[in-house]
């Protein structure tokens, strides 16, 4: 890949972090560059108990 290859890629790829989705456990717009955040704190209310289940995000 050249340089100008590799420019439109990172620049396609940040603006698709930026992109919203709505997470359907906690029905809240979450930036997908937040999501793997997002789920990390619902893996740990799972662990801690204060979730009866892991509840994974699938589009």
């Amino acid at each position: 890949m050249n340089d100008k290859g590799r420019s439109a890629f990172i620049k396609e790829w940040q603006a698709r972090k930026q992109t919203e989705v709505i997470h359907p456990f906690i029905n809240e717009k979450v930036k997908l560059m937040l999501l793997p955040y997002v789920q990390a704190q619902l893996m740990a209310k799972a662990i801690r108990d204060d979730l009866p289940s892991y509840p994974p995000f699938m589009t």
